[in-house]
This record gives C-alpha cells, structure tokens and sequence, in this order.
C-alpha cells in the first residue's frame, strides 16, 4: 500500500564556475547594463547591441549568448535568431512588445 510522501528540502546552491581573473560565477549572476541615453532617443538599444554589451561587460568576447528572456518570454535564442538580422536590429522594447501582444 503507498501512503503519499511529502519531504521539504532547503535547495542546494547554484554550481560556482570559474571565469576570468579568479572570478567565480554561477547561472543566476546578474549583468546591468544600462542604456545610454543616444540610444534611448533612437528608441531604445537593439538586441544586437545588447549582446555586444553583455559580451564587453563578461570581458570575453568568446562567450556565446544563449538566449534572453523577459519574464515567461524568451525574446531571443541563439538556435533560433542567430543569424536573423530583422531580430537583432530591432529594440528590445519592441520585441518585449510583440513578445507580450502575441500571447
């Protein structure tokens, strides 16, 4: 006979990865970038730019980005959008837009 088992657990910590001089990193660090007033006059900073930004502030440009997520939606992967100019070059205000008014 199974009797149902319920167990409450602590979760374990993010897995630390090595990075570049001696900084230790894991998947839920966090990179700000803000936006630059020029681009927030031309409507916003374009998802091209956004990851050359990200790319800069890692300090690596190696480093593949590999998707961007605004909350329940993924506005970019780079399975699907690699290689999209019409994606990257527009702002991630609209893309954030579509992303919202598709659902």
């Amino acid at each position: 006979l199974a009797l149902p088992f319920f167990a409450f657990t602590a979760p374990l910590p993010a897995e630390k990865i090595s990075g570049l001089h001696g900084n230790t990193h894991t998947i839920w660090d966090r990179i700000v970038i803000k936006e630059s007033e020029k681009s927030s006059e031309k409507g916003g900073i374009t998802l091209r730019r956004l990851i050359r930004q990200i790319k800069k502030k890692a300090l690596d440009e190696a480093i593949e980005v590999s998707n961007i997520s605004f909350g329940p939606y993924m506005l970019y992967a780079n399975f699907l959008h690699g290689d999209n100019d019409n994606v990257l070059d527009k702002s991630v205000f609209e893309l954030m837009t579509e992303a919202i008014l598709s659902s």
